[in-house]
């Protein structure tokens, strides 16, 4: 079941039920993805942070995902395989917003409201 915002600050969030993480590599443990004056110094992602994050997040509309979180230069990337045999490529901002890719296309849109460090 959803969990509706009120606020309309908050998109809504939906259960995300990964499968059980078998294997998690961080290809960049931060990244600045873009050129602007945001400082990246302090977010550096470690597996324990990306572990939790994915325990803690939920899903959220693609929609959502574009226009109301916000957004961050500052990211890590990663690959992830679950124990059902799945794997996807994964990315996350510092503003606690997320992205899992798998090999046919199909994304799944994060946030994680209650994430705290590194998430700033």
């Amino acid at each position: 079941m959803a969990q509706a915002s009120d606020d309309g600050l908050t998109p809504t969030l939906y259960p995300l039920d990964l499968p059980g993480i078998t294997d998690l590599v961080i290809v960049q443990a931060s990244v600045q993805v873009a050129q602007n004056e945001e400082d990246c110094s302090a977010f550096e992602m470690t597996e324990k942070d990306v572990r939790r994050y994915f325990a803690q997040a939920q899903r959220i509309e693609q929609q959502d995902y574009s226009h109301m979180v916000d957004w961050s230069s500052c990211q890590a990337t990663g690959t992830v395989a679950f124990a059902d045999g799945s794997r996807a490529n994964w990315r996350l901002q510092r503003y606690r917003a997320g992205l899992l890719v798998y090999p046919d296309g199909r994304e799944q849109h994060l946030y994680c409201a209650q994430c705290a460090e590194p998430f700033q």
